[in-house]
């Protein structure tokens, strides 16, 4: 249990580091401009998406940081996806099964392992996340695509009552082409039929559902409309 804990440990750490980094690619992708409320795709070198986001939220920090935390990490089924927190290391970092019902096509579930930590300051809190592609103790089945992504949730107190969110996530499509057993033959065969089409195309609609799950939860949580919601 240490040696994980321990693993746990280096990745986070990693992640907190690159966070100044993160903020600088949201800057040089959206600018100076504070409340940008669409979701931005960018392509990256190979098989790469970066999905980023800059905005002003009419809610308290405490309050909006609290929410998104909680719709990360509790065991909760909802419409589409669903958690289960297997292992919680301290209140500030969890690690977690995320289950997207129709992540990879319809009725094909995504499945990730996703470790996650925040760190809270007085004006700021900080939420960074990468799935774990292998992992004996909490095995993932088999799955013709497989996903990485690293992510930072940025939540700065702008004033008494609104917060500043600025959200990079990074995402890389790879196929499980070796050594596939029957089972992931079988597997792949329910690819959605554009896979094999260029994949930065397929990458975006999938990080895209991914991310319209959360934000349906989230603004059913914080019981506002959709165009004021707390979207990530």
């Amino acid at each position: 249990m240490q040696f994980r804990a321990d693993g746990y440990q280096w990745i986070a750490d990693a992640l907190e580091k690159e966070t100044k980094a993160a903020l600088r690619q949201v800057r040089d992708r959206v600018g100076r401009d504070r409340h940008v409320p669409q979701v931005r795709f960018f392509t990256t070198n190979g098989d790469g998406i970066d999905l980023v986001r800059c905005r002003l939220v009419d809610m308290p920090l405490e309050s909006f940081s609290r929410c998104i935390w909680g719709t990360f990490t509790s065991t909760m089924t909802y419409d589409d996806w669903s958690v289960q927190c297997l292992e919680r290391l301290d209140d500030n970092t969890c690690y977690c099964r995320v289950v997207f019902d129709h992540g990879i096509a319809p009725n094909v579930p995504l499945r990730l392992n996703i470790l996650q930590r925040q760190v809270r300051t007085k004006d700021r809190v900080v939420i960074v996340l990468r799935n774990v592609v292998e992992d004996n103790e909490f095995p993932l089945p088999p799955q013709s695509v497989r996903l990485l992504m690293n992510g930072w949730f940025v939540f700065d107190r702008d004033h008494q009552n609104a917060t500043l969110a600025r959200t990079l996530v990074q995402c890389h499509a790879t196929r499980t082409d070796n050594n596939l057993s029957e089972e992931q033959e079988i597997q792949r065969a329910k690819d959605p039929p554009h896979y094999n089409r260029p994949r930065k195309p397929w990458l975006r609609q999938l990080v895209g559902r991914l991310f319209d799950a959360v934000d349906a939860t989230n603004t059913a949580k914080l019981h506002v409309s959709p165009p004021e919601a707390a979207n990530l």
